[in-house]
């Protein structure tokens, strides 16, 4: 397993809104299955998925610019060929506060982008005034 150790920001796309999260964080969905492997092709095990790349075309409300240390680098950790790591994904073990977030957008084409038609386009960024550096 390899452990990111670099501070670059990470990213989200959720349908949840900051209200939502500001109760919940960002929390795993069982934290029993810690299967990276398993995570990597279906997603919702002991993890959650970010990304250093801000562009991934994932359908969902909103984006997420996160300020998290560590997590797992899939790429390294797995070989990216193994999953399609396009997704230079970072998986966090069990998840995160909302006070991580350092800003939000909206996207605005959510629908073509879901249905593979076109690239994520999103309104302007907007400060988390809950934002705590880790």
């Amino acid at each position: 397993m390899v452990i990111r150790e670099t501070r670059e920001p990470l990213y989200r796309v959720d349908n949840r809104g900051p209200d939502q999260l500001k109760e919940t964080g960002f929390l795993a969905k069982d934290i029993h299955d810690a299967d990276l492997d398993q995570h990597l092709g279906a997603g919702n095990r002991a993890f959650v998925s970010t990304s250093r790349n801000p562009a991934m075309p994932w359908r969902g409300r909103f984006q997420y610019e996160l300020d998290l240390e560590g997590g797992i680098d899939a790429d390294r950790t797995v070989g990216s060929e193994l999953y399609g790591g396009h997704q230079q994904e970072v998986a966090i073990p069990g998840g995160f506060p909302y006070k991580h977030v350092r800003r939000f957008r909206v996207m605005l084409n959510e629908e073509a982008v879901g249905n593979g038609e076109a690239a994520p386009k999103y309104g302007p960024w907007h400060d988390n005034p809950d934002y705590e550096p880790p």
